[in-house]
């Protein structure tokens, strides 16, 4: 699994004195909660290398953030203020960001217009929805593989939501992973896991997953493909239910369709019956096992694991009869 960020016994004494590790996976979107003055802001400013942990080890992007320059141009920030200058007209600001983060003049456009923005205003004539909206887009316009987001909704109208849904709905689809902080339970709903700042100081990596299950219908079934789907980043658990039809056909009882062991072997004398307590199919001759079945999948509620699923599926010729999410 590729992680985008990894926190590993670290330790910022005057925010916590107890060590906290927790990691966030590629194309995972991640909510950092916790009481007002826990230390939200703190781990977000040792994620990207503006401050030092007192001890531990951060990862960014396989980077030490603190001491590299190059992996803070593949990332985007928006703080919980706003960080441009007061007196410099945003245009200025977001031009010179645009020249060091290569970001095409036309998408800055793109969204100031979008958050009905001024590019002639200074920071300190907007209001508070105003100025959170310039400090959102600096990051929401950049091409980055994480995103940190600071309170994102602090200040914003419903227009403004609006818009940062949809833009994480899209950045769902490209893949890219999410991190950031708030108390507005709506926007944390969209998140695939919560950490909670608190649980992390008890100690571990007490991450809450919202867990769901996934139901498919298939016909062609492919025993390899089990071990794949278990590899994915957002899958927990996996069970194969055999069709009880075929169990009767192959003269097995149908109690056993969830608790045979498969071995793809074509000699049966290769096989030890003892060792597997003899119960197992021979799946080089007689009518075919895997023609159809069921496939239960607890997940950990990662919005795109179900279309990875999907494609695993589709490369390999199984067909889907039927997909259930719950």
């Amino acid at each position: 699994m590729k992680y985008v960020l990894k926190f590993t016994d670290v330790i910022k004494e005057r925010a916590w004195q107890i060590p906290i590790s927790f990691d966030i996976a590629s194309g995972e979107f991640t909510a950092l909660t916790g009481s007002n003055g826990s230390g939200k802001s703190t781990i977000i400013q040792l994620a990207i290398g503006i401050l030092r942990p007192d001890s531990g080890n951060i990862q960014l992007l396989g980077k030490n953030p603190y001491k590299s320059n190059l992996v803070r141009r593949k990332i985007a920030v928006a703080f919980q203020l706003n960080s441009f200058s007061a007196m410099i007209p945003i245009e200025e600001s977001l031009r010179l960001h645009s020249r060091l983060f290569k970001i095409p003049w036309s998408t800055i456009q793109y969204w100031l217009e979008l958050f009905s923005l001024s590019p002639k205003s200074k920071p300190f004539m907007l209001s508070g929805g105003q100025s959170k909206r310039v400090e959102l887009l600096k990051a929401l316009a950049q091409d980055a593989e994480i995103y940190f987001l600071d309170e994102p909704m602090a200040g914003l109208d419903e227009e403004a939501i609006t818009i940062l849904k949809e833009w994480l709905a899209d950045m769902r689809k490209k893949n890219k992973a999410v991190f950031l902080t708030s108390h507005n339970p709506s926007i944390i709903d969209l998140m695939d896991k919560e950490l909670n700042i608190n649980d992390l100081l008890k100690g571990g990596q007490q991450v809450s997953f919202k867990k769901s299950k996934i139901v498919l219908e298939l016909e062609d079934w492919k025993p390899k493909l089990e071990e794949s789907i278990k590899d994915l980043a957002g899958v927990v658990n996996v069970k194969i239910e055999l069709d009880e039809e075929m169990l009767s056909k192959l003269g097995l009882p149908t109690q056993l369709k969830d608790k045979l062991i498969v071995i793809e072997k074509t000699n049966a004398d290769d096989i030890d019956m003892e060792s597997i307590g003899g119960q197992f199919v021979n799946t080089g001759s007689g009518p075919n096992l895997f023609a159809k079945v069921k496939i239960i999948i607890e997940t950990k509620g990662l919005k795109n694991t179900l279309s990875e699923i999907i494609s695993i599926l589709s490369k390999s010729d199984v067909r889907i009869i039927s997909v259930i999410e719950s």
